[in-house]
């Protein structure tokens, strides 16, 4: 969803800053509080997004986490740990907002995918 309003040729400049990273299961990815700098894209395995200990969310394939933490200055409002072997592609903040001029698109999808987000909090009701 955070590619979805990006053309392809959009996307070639954001493929040569991105880094793959394999993480192994039961990883812990990053921890609740630290200081993000990083956008994750989940190209095989799955994920749990942790907040006070326990699991708020699985992700999978084609999904994205650590997105607040590159758009402010906050630390990270939740955990992410490996449930299973992963495959990572990592996105530093710095070239993500280089991005954000290139491709007006990647700021409709962060906007989804946040919007997607709060609804899954409320129950829909926003």
């Amino acid at each position: 969803p955070l590619f979805d309003a990006i053309a392809a040729d959009q996307l070639l400049p954001l493929a040569q800053v991105a880094r793959r990273r394999a993480v192994e299961a039961d990883t812990v990815i990053f921890e609740e509080g630290q200081q993000g700098f990083e956008l994750f894209l989940i190209l095989e395995g799955r994920v749990a997004i942790e907040h006070d200990g326990r699991t708020v969310a699985e992700l999978g394939r084609r999904e994205c986490f650590g997105e607040m933490a590159i758009l402010d200055d906050g630390p990270r409002s939740a955990a992410a740990r490996a449930i299973e072997d992963t495959e990572l592609l990592l996105i530093h903040r710095d070239d993500f907002d280089n991005m954000l001029d290139i491709a007006p698109g990647l700021s409709r999808g962060v906007i989804r995918v946040l919007t997607r987000r709060m609804r899954g909090v409320l129950g829909g009701q926003a």
